[in-house]
């Protein structure tokens, strides 16, 4: 589904991020834009990345939501459109309770994981439309936004607001013959999982990590589909040691 294809990659240096890079050159993707603010990181992971799509990468703080917005614009331009826009960076507030998250760390998560979502889908739907292209646009949530997280409640009410945010752009499909949908992947071996943090490692201890392949998985199978439900859990599975069946 991404043979060429002009894609947009935010939060690409790694993670999931990386993943959907990956899967985009191999499956022979036309051109992929992709942004991080690690510019170290995305350069050293597209080195790694061997075929003949056009990488385009951009360091770039999505928190800056004009300098986010100017580049979009620009991506537009550089290859006459894009066909699949990935909303995908996120950040969690590296704190294990309410009170031990500073305000800016919370406002930070906000501005990452929605604020960013919300104008990069904004702009994304503006830059189709004016060019009669019928795309998809894929968010990343998270199981969070299901389930309490006690100790990052700003993560969890960002994913939640995607979610919503996500169900909410379903009338875009027939207004514009655009598709906006949202996966929402468990606890998956990414750079952004706070690994030594003692109120994770019970539930690290539990269940058994996704991939950042096995979502991208999902998100293929998504754009497979001419009419997608709006988002999709990927769970994780517990551990068989805990005495739970797959």
């Amino acid at each position: 589904m991404l043979k060429g294809k002009r894609v947009v990659v935010t939060g690409g240096a790694s993670g999931i991020g990386a993943a959907i890079v990956a899967r985009c050159v191999r499956s022979g993707a036309a051109a992929v834009h992709v942004a991080d603010v690690d510019a170290k990181g995305l350069e050293e992971r597209l080195s790694e990345v061997k075929g003949t799509t056009k990488l385009y990468p951009k360091s770039l703080d999505l928190t800056d939501r004009t300098a986010l917005a100017e580049w979009l614009l620009a991506a537009d331009e550089k290859t006459g459109g894009f066909d699949v826009v990935f909303n995908n960076a996120g950040v969690m507030s590296g704190a294990d309770t309410l009170l031990a998250t500073p305000v800016d760390a919370m406002a930070r998560v906000i501005d990452v994981n929605l604020m960013a979502v919300m104008i990069g889908t904004r702009i994304a739907v503006e830059c189709m439309s004016s060019r009669g292209i019928s795309g998809a646009i894929v968010n990343t949530a998270s199981t969070a936004a299901f389930n309490p997280m006690p100790a990052d409640p700003a993560y969890a009410a960002s994913k939640a607001a995607v979610v919503s945010f996500t169900e909410s752009c379903a009338p875009l499909a027939e207004l514009h013959g655009i598709r906006v949908v949202a996966v929402c992947p468990g606890v998956t071996d990414t750079a952004i999982i706070p690994y030594e943090a003692a109120w994770l490692k019970p539930v690290l201890a539990a269940i058994d990590f996704l991939t950042p392949d096995e979502v991208v998985d999902v998100m293929e199978e998504m754009l497979a589909q001419s009419a997608p439900p709006s988002f999709i859990r990927v769970d994780n599975r517990a551990k068989v040691d805990r005495g739970v069946d797959h």
